[in-house]
């Protein structure tokens, strides 16, 4: 019998797209599969057509806990999940209709720890804003750590359950950062990683999405990358991340920093970049052995720091706005 795969849907208030999502899973070519739906306390419909789904499909699970957050119910679905592989999908997320059997086929093919897919990016209304190759935009010089840098949305990857189980890989309760966070502890125990030439789901983006860029939140990136320096240390692997690991949470602290450009009051913007300041500049960086693949980032965080005063300003906020717009 073929592997099962255990497909994973935290769901929150996704009435609206949850059924497509079900059955983008349902449609699959590849047949042994179990889906697991994690409402995490939805206030809409989407649970009454969960249940739909659930007395319709004997190979679906489905369970609700308080609203937590996507992270704590992904970490419950792992725990209910028996199949050999497992694959997140989001759920106002789409399956490609082939996705799982060319995941699970690479896989099993190559021997791999991992397999890394491409996907498309749309608005709400399925229009697509960007396609993501992973294969074209990421040369493998054979060592697993060439991917850090990649989107690390867990829909367009397929990990080995025997791999999280074994090794207590969790997804950090923590605000943002949760898919990186997982991403990066689960990239600790890989021996061998592989891509795939195809399209593995859509990734709606929505307003709800959007306006994170707008929030305070995105100060606690800092905290999901000490749960992810933790993980490391508590495995002797701390060396490991000193290595690979700290440009990469440079580089989200810089990214991150780049959203206060987003809020119109210059107190906020201040705040944002006053904090990340301080968390970059007790980064040391330049020794990482992936620091080259980085550096045009590094360069421009550091030029923008240096130039803080212009950084924060109306003018830099003004300007960005103009140039957004063409």
């Amino acid at each position: 019998m073929d592997k099962k795969v255990s497909v994973i849907i935290p769901n929150f208030n996704a009435a609206d797209f949850i059924s497509d999502c079900i059955n983008s899973v349902l449609k699959q070519t590849y047949s042994n599969i179990e889906i697991i739906v994690v409402d995490d306390g939805s206030t809409d419909n989407s649970w009454n057509i969960i249940l739909d789904f659930k007395v319709k499909h004997k190979n679906i699970l489905v369970t609700r806990q308080v609203n937590s957050n996507a992270s704590i119910a992904r970490n419950r679905g792992i725990d209910m999940a028996n199949g050999d592989y497992i694959l997140f999908l989001d759920s106002d997320d789409i399956l490609y209709k082939s996705a799982i059997e060319i995941l699970v086929h690479k896989i099993k093919t190559t021997d791999s720890d991992l397999i890394l897919g491409n996907f498309v990016l749309t608005d709400s209304k399925g229009e697509v804003i960007h396609n993501y190759s992973i294969s074209r935009d990421y040369k493998y010089s054979g060592d697993k750590f060439d991917y850090l840098g990649c989107v690390p949305n867990p829909s367009n990857k397929l990990f080995k359950l025997e791999i999280i189980k074994n090794h207590s890989i969790y997804f950090g309760n923590v605000r943002i950062g949760q898919d990186l966070n997982f991403f990066l502890k689960y990239m600790l125990f890989c021996k061998k990683i592989q891509t795939v030439n195809a399209n593995i789901y859509m990734w709606r983006m929505l307003e709800s999405s959007v306006s994170n860029l707008k929030s305070f939140r995105i100060l606690d990136i800092t905290e999901s990358f000490r749960n992810v320096e933790m993980f490391y240390k508590l495995n002797n692997a701390s060396s490991l991340y000193d290595k690979y690991i700290k440009i990469i949470e440079y580089r989200h602290y810089y990214l991150q920093m780049e959203k206060q450009k987003k809020f119109s009051n210059k107190k906020a913007r201040k705040v944002i970049v006053n904090f990340f300041e301080l968390h970059l500049n007790n980064l040391s960086v330049d020794k990482c052995h992936n620091f080259s693949i980085y550096k045009k980032d590094y360069i421009k965080c550091k030029m923008k720091l240096k130039f803080k005063t212009f950084y924060i300003s109306r003018i830099y906020y003004w300007l960005d706005k103009k140039f957004a717009r063409r």
